[in-house]
């Protein structure tokens, strides 16, 4: 039968991990120290990040409570006085055709108050494993041997990360299968998504099911699926517990099925039980949908590539002979050359120039032109006008080229990097008041520039004698 591991959440526990000394050590070492490269074998860690809280689900807090971090770019470091609660490590691994990225989240054992005393001595890990394989012959996850020599392998590395030893092993939390199918349980064919089942025939089918496998341990639960609505995409078949409640069991996965007939298992469970319950629904599917007639146009699952990278979607990873495709740029993105949809002129081209010649990455075809040029932003005051003011200088050979760094022309993320280094301002809030704050910190008393008076205008000729006043039959008083 035809399934993919998707992900494994696992805990674990070890001696005491002072993060102060542990920040310590990582933070004069480069992160590729770590790296573990062998014929078959390979992990590496792609950052680690310091907060000083436990409560993380929302990326703005992420963003301003983040008091340490550290990649493969030096020139990212970042460090804090402020003491670190949480720690996550982010890294990436092989194994025997096995590829996927694995987030650590280390917490630091509970401190002793005034008059009491702490009986934790350890420290709570947890780790997500994630599974990102193609349809290669053992390239996917199948047994639970497979797993556990993935655990071992992570480990041994975090190990000599920590510079510790864990008190016990990976306990599997949850798990999630995916790309299982009814239908065509050995291939993991699905239907159309325009031919899929009506929304009858499949409560006609599902309640066929629930009969069958209600009598086996599981039953259709009613409660979550009158709760999502009519129209929700899949159901859910829940273990029934033994008091006869249908709640999340520690050893037996949720399965969701869709009108497409696509099967998705979550929960505490083990490979081994996922293939004797996958078995019995797809028994009960042939069972109930013997007198249905079923669509017989069906569509093989999506294919998974087998290349880890750190790029996302939107920006892949640049090809192996320097370039992009659809007109976009290579770019460095926390140590990897990933492609971005830009506009290149040649004072960012220069400057992308010396984040690959920084890293020791080869430099890329676009980049040939721009190689012997070197630019920095400074800060800088003119002698004449009195005034301070950010500039671009550019180098190229003999030849240096001075231009103006222009606040508001620039993105909001060089506002922020610039405002930080070159005037260790606080960047935080919208590039108005981001500009508005770096120009108030360089000329704190604007010079006002005197406007002179404007004299009176006295005509040529004497007033008696102005033809104006004559037209307009005026007379004279002297």
């Amino acid at each position: 039968m035809r399934y993919r591991v998707s992900w494994i959440n696992t805990s674990m526990i070890y001696t005491p991990i002072s993060f102060k000394s542990f920040i310590e050590r990582v933070s004069d070492v480069p992160l590729s120290s770590f790296k573990d490269v062998q014929h078959d074998k390979r992990f590496e860690i792609i950052s680690i990040e310091g907060f000083g809280t436990q409560h993380l689900q929302k990326k703005n807090n992420k963003i301003d409570r983040l008091v340490f971090y550290k990649n493969n770019n030096p020139n990212l470091l970042k460090r804090t006085n402020k003491n670190v609660v949480t720690l996550i490590i982010k890294g990436r691994y092989s194994l025997g055709g096995i590829e996927g990225n694995v987030h650590i989240r280390l917490f630091e054992p509970a401190k002793p108050k005034k008059g009491k005393e702490v009986s934790v001595n350890h420290s709570s890990i947890s780790c997500k494993f994630s599974f990102k394989n193609n349809d290669k012959v053992g390239a996917l996850v199948k047994t639970d041997g497979q797993i556990k020599k993935c655990f071992d392998y992570v480990t041994d590395n975090l190990n000599k990360v920590l510079n510790k030893t864990p008190k016990s092993k990976h306990e599997i939390s949850a798990m999630f299968v995916v790309e299982m199918s009814l239908i065509s349980p050995n291939d993991g064919k699905l239907l159309a998504k325009d031919n899929a089942l009506s929304h009858q025939k499949t409560q006609q089918l599902f309640k066929r099911i629930d009969e069958i496998v209600s009598s086996k341990g599981y039953s259709y639960d009613k409660v979550t699926n009158q709760k999502d609505g009519k129209k929700l995409g899949k159901k859910y078949f829940k273990p029934i517990l033994e008091n006869g409640t249908s709640n999340v069991s520690k050893t037996r996965p949720t399965f969701q099925i869709s009108n497409r007939m696509n099967v998705q298992a979550s929960g505490k469970f083990t490979i081994k039980e996922l293939q004797k319950l996958l078995k019995m629904f797809v028994d009960a599917f042939n069972v109930a949908s013997s007198d249905i007639i079923l669509p017989t146009t069906l569509v093989p699952p999506p294919l998974h590539a087998t290349t880890i990278t750190h790029c996302r979607k939107n920006t892949p990873e640049m090809k192996p002979n320097g370039t992009c495709t659809g007109g976009r740029i290579p770019k460095v993105s926390n140590g990897n050359v990933c492609c971005y949809n830009e506009l290149l002129y040649p004072g960012k081209a220069k400057k992308y120039v010396q984040e690959f010649s920084h890293l020791n990455i080869p430099l890329p075809k676009i980049y040939e032109k721009y190689k012997d040029s070197s630019w920095k932003v400074e800060k800088h005051k003119d002698e004449k006008t009195k005034k301070t003011e950010i500039r671009i200088v550019t180098k190229k050979g003999d030849n240096v080229i001075y231009k103006p760094w222009v606040c508001n022309k620039q993105t909001i993320s060089d506002i922020r990097k610039y405002g930080k280094e070159l005037l260790k301002l606080d960047m935080k809030g919208k590039k108005v008041d981001l500009c508005k704050r770096i120009e108030e910190n360089l000329n704190p008393n604007p010079i006002m520039r005197k406007i002179p008076k404007k004299k009176a205008t006295i005509p040529k000729v004497p007033i008696q004698n102005d033809p104006r006043l004559k037209k307009r039959g005026m007379k004279m008083r002297y």
